[in-house]
Formats: structure tokens, C-alpha cells, sequence
């Protein structure tokens, strides 16, 4: 195609068919849906989107890969193809409420896709991401092994590893695995700030092999029925909640 991957844009081209496959399905897609896609890159997965959906806004942050996106997507008229960066974008400018958000995306832009969806209005109804092994079970990690960010995504729903991808599934081939995981996004029924909550997750995390007296006064988390000796990745969601409402 005349193009070779970008380092700065972290790309690395997804090529096995039969993971995209595997994206494709994890979607639910019908014909009513209207997907936006992150990082569309040459279009494989584009197009396997445009042939389920009834809409596909695809994202392409590097310009030289759109003359090559048009290209494969000739006959495709439910596709719309934006040259601009999906962490800068405001959905609202799209002027609907009712989306799927699918991507095979660099793995760099993981954990700022995941605090943009958190404050992202409106929030799509599903999401769909091939990200890095690693991050993954991060995301999907339960206590006492929880980390800052499988508890930060439980704000936005209940997620769930469908298949771990080898990195033979891309072109160059990357340094790790890879694996598709997906989000059922739900209305929560915690109210919080989010900025703020993060905030304070993060300070919970940090150094996590120490106590949580070391980070938080004793009589909150006493109040909160949680031994000052405990730390961090063996408290639950709803542990977390109550002890930041509590503080």
C-alpha cells in the first residue's frame, strides 16, 4: 500500500482475520448500530464493522493512511472516515446518543481511552477493544489482586476478557500478546466525582504493598469496617466507595 508503521502512533497493523473475526463478534453488532472505531488504520477491521452495522464513524489519526482507507472502503457508504484524534474529540459534536465503540487500538492510548470514557457524554453502550495482555488483566483483576484500574472501570461497568490474541496477529509484530476485552457499560448506581475519585484511588495505589493506615486515617477506615492493616489490591469496589464518601 506505500505506507510503512508509524513508532510515534504506536502501530502495529492488525492482520489475522480471524481475530478481527473475534472482534466483530464480541460487538453484537445489527444493522441499527452505528460503531465508532478507534484507530482504523489500514481498514481490516473497518470493513467487517461497515458489513454488520448500519453506521461506522472510523478514526484515523495519521493522514497518510487515509488515501489508503478510502481506497479500501470504495462501496462502503455507511462509513465515514475522520482524520482527527478520537482522546481529542467531543462525541456530542457526532449529534447522537445511541453508539458501539470498537478498536483495535495502539496500546499506548489505553489507560487515556479508559479515564476518557469515564467522562465521556454520552457514554457508548458497549465497548469493544484489542489492548495489551497485560493491561488487560489489570483491568479484569479482582481482589486480592485488584489494581487502580479494574477498580476505576467498575464506574463504568462489568468487563470481561474474551480471547487472548498472540502477537503473531500483527504486522510488525509487537513484543507482547495481546487480548480483546469488553465493556458492558452501566448506569452506576455510585455517585461520585469522578476526577476526584480517581484522585483518591490513585493515592490508595501508590506504593499498594503498604497499609492503608499509612495512606488513611485509622478511625475512618475502622468506621468503614476495614482494618487499617489491609492493603490496597484486597479491598472490593464497594469497599472503596464507602471508605472515599466516608473520608
Amino acid at each position: 500500500m506505500g505506507v510503512k508503521p508509524k513508532k510515534r502512533f504506536g502501530q502495529n497493523f492488525l492482520v489475522d482475520q480471524k481475530v478481527v473475526a473475534g472482534l466483530v463478534a464480541a460487538a453484537e453488532l445489527t444493522e441499527v448500530d452505528t460503531v465508532i472505531e478507534i484507530g482504523a488504520g489500514t481498514g481490516v477491521l473497518t470493513k467487517e464493522l461497515a458489513k454488520q452495522a448500519g453506521k461506522v464513524i472510523a478514526f484515523e489519526l495519521d493522514r497518510d493512511l487515509i488515501p489508503v482507507l478510502k481506497k479500501e472502503l470504495q462501496g462502503f457508504d455507511n462509513v465515514k472516515i475522520l482524520n482527527q484524534d478520537f482522546l481529542r474529540f467531543t462525541i456530542v459534536d457526532l449529534r447522537f446518543t445511541n453508539y458501539k465503540l470498537v478498536g483495535s487500538i495502539p496500546y499506548q492510548i489505553t489507560s487515556p481511552l479508559i479515564h476518557k470514557l469515564l467522562t465521556l457524554g454520552p457514554r457508548p453502550s458497549l465497548v469493544v477493544l484489542l489492548i495489551q495482555k497485560e493491561v488487560a488483566e489489570k483491568i479484569t483483576a479482582r481482589p486480592p489482586k485488584a489494581t487502580y484500574l479494574s477498580n476505576i472501570v467498575k464506574l463504568l461497568g462489568e468487563v470481561e476478557i474474551v480471547r487472548v490474541v498472540s502477537k503473531t496477529a500483527f504486522w510488525p509484530v509487537p513484543e507482547v500478546d495481546g487480548a480483546i476485552v469488553k465493556f458492558k457499560i452501566q448506569s452506576s448506581k455510585f455517585k461520585v466525582d469522578v476526577e476526584d475519585f480517581q484522585k483518591f484511588l490513585h493515592r490508595g495505589f501508590q506504593h499498594s504493598r503498604k497499609m492503608l493506615r499509612s495512606k488513611f486515617d485509622a478511625s475512618a477506615l475502622e468506621r468503614c469496617d476495614i482494618d487499617p492493616k489491609r492493603r490496597a489490591q484486597t479491598l472490593t469496589f464497594e469497599e472503596w466507595i464507602k471508605l472515599y464518601k466516608t473520608i
